[in-house]
């Protein structure tokens, strides 16, 4: 069969959560967000999980042809199935126009049956891996083979490195795909009908847009909602579908009267364009802070695999800080920071910096400091030495989060309260993170991660390191003159 003609697993698993979005996988529009090196890196994370997995079971044959060439994935695994090998990586399976390959199939002796291991880098089962899993299975058995079980191995959260030889857990899901089953063979053929048709299906939009996944076509399908709509109220949730369906998103076309207050005065910010701010209210959420105020902000990465002794899978781990600092009203802002930029755990000379920048009285604010206050914790724990220092710290910090969240609101929020929607919006366009070359935090943990694995070209890895300290420095500054507009305000 040619390539083109299969429906692979993951172009299925696109149709389930929207048969429009798999229309668009083979028809694309010409608005798509374009995967970001964000997403390219999850990609790439696991696959590493994927390949660490497969140590678990020593001698197995893989089933090495690039992703597209079904064909030869196909010859490749029945021929080692025929040799007898008792585990298999990547095999391929086809039955009518379905394709898939299977992570890890396994078996005990050349004559038991198979076991499919579907292999995840979460950790734990989720709802949309039975679907995932189902449909390998189902593929697999229709086209011959005889399986057994079906496992989901994932990262076991309480392993600890360096000692990582229980890193995976499996789970036996192998009920939940035989109940599931039925109803999915019926979909699974009205996809490939579908397909077949080429025709673009008529699906409204719906949460299914974000979840499981967000979807990179969401621009086009959604660029008959008006901007701004109920889905532009702050925490809004599930109620903007219901002014959906009603036909009642458009702004002016809420009754106020289903709303909460914040939400109430969100509505009435967009309608009128007229800022919201309550001096009285701020004042009052800033008086006990006090001089000198640091400004501090860490980047971080949280890896699958943990790289550093004492983490475990998805521990957030601080390679880089930016703090300013203003002793009073009248002085001159200050700045200090610190960056890892080699492989070497970075926490203890992140910890030391901390210390001795910043002094023992004052306040420390962090936009959304439970981010921060997590990895000062965290910190304390691995260094008993610097626990007071560092826990001191932590009980100083105070929060501009929830000062704006109800003491301001400007249209240009967009029902956002994150630094990158507040900062630009009262400060205006000297705040500006979109010509930056690292524009937000996931952009600085996958460029720490490139950096530490020291493959960059001399002149690169300078670049990266300059772009890496400017985007930290920008948040901990935009945080300063955010906080300068409150006290303005409160004054």
């Amino acid at each position: 069969m040619n390539n083109a003609s299969f429906l692979s697993k993951t172009k299925l698993m696109s149709g389930l959560q929207c048969a429009k979005k798999l229309y668009f996988d083979f028809r694309p529009p010409n608005i798509v967000t374009m995967p970001s090196p964000n997403t390219k890196y999850h990609f790439d994370e696991g696959r590493e999980v994927g390949q660490r997995a497969q140590k678990e079971f020593p001698g197995g044959t893989f089933i090495d042809v690039n992703y597209w060439d079904y064909n030869t994935a196909l010859a490749l695994t029945e021929e080692a199935i025929k040799n007898g090998a008792l585990t298999i990586f990547e095999a391929a399976f086809a039955y009518e126009n379905f394709f898939a390959r299977i992570d890890i199939l396994h078996r005990g002796t050349k004559f038991s049956p198979w076991q499919i291991i579907e292999v995840k880098k979460t950790t734990s089962v989720k709802d949309v891996h039975i679907p995932d899993v189902a449909i390998q299975s189902w593929i697999a058995r229709n086209s011959g083979i005889i399986v057994e079980t079906e496992w989901l191995m994932f990262l076991n959260n309480r392993s600890v490195a360096p000692h990582l030889e229980e890193l995976f857990l499996k789970e036996n899901v192998s009920e939940q795909v035989r109940k599931l089953t039925p109803a999915l063979e019926k979909q699974l053929r009205e996809l490939s009908q579908m397909a077949k048709k080429g025709e673009e299906p008529k699906v409204d939009i719906g949460p299914h847009c974000s979840e499981p996944y967000q979807c990179p076509f969401k621009r086009h399908c959604w660029s008959h909602v008006q901007v701004p709509s109920a889905f532009d109220l702050p925490r809004i949730g599930k109620k903007a579908w219901e002014f959906y369906e009603l036909g009642r998103e458009d702004i002016h076309l809420i009754d106020e009267t289903e709303l909460n207050s914040k939400q109430k005065r969100a509505l009435d910010v967009h309608k009128t364009g007229k800022r919201f701010v309550d001096k009285k209210a701020i004042s009052k959420a800033m008086k006990n802070w006090s001089w000198p105020i640091y400004f501090l902000d860490f980047e971080t990465i949280n890896p699958a695999i943990p790289i550093f002794d004492g983490t475990h899978p998805y521990e957030q781990v601080p390679f880089q800080f930016s703090c300013h600092v203003l002793m009073d009203s009248k002085t001159e802002l200050k700045h200090f920071e610190y960056l890892q930029k080699d492989s070497n755990d970075p926490r203890e000379p992140i910890a030391e910096a901390l210390i001795n920048g910043i002094g023992p009285v004052g306040s420390v604010v962090a936009y959304n400091k439970k981010f921060e206050e997590g990895v000062l914790k965290r910190l304390a724990e691995r260094f008993p030495s610097r626990r007071e220092q560092l826990l001191g710290i932590a009980s100083r910090l105070v929060d501009p989060w929830p000062i704006i969240e109800s003491a301001v609101y400007d249209k240009n929020f967009f029902g956002s309260f994150s630094l990158k929607s507040v900062a630009p919006a009262l400060l205006g366009p000297a705040i500006n993170y979109s010509t930056m070359a690292i524009s937000d935090g996931s952009q600085a943990s996958t460029s720490f991660m490139a950096l530490i694995k020291n493959k960059l070209h001399p002149k690169a890895r300078a670049l990266l390191i300059e772009a890496m300290l400017d985007y930290c420095r920008q948040d901990t500054l935009a945080t300063v003159e955010l906080v300068n507009w409150l006290f303005k305000e409160a004054a």
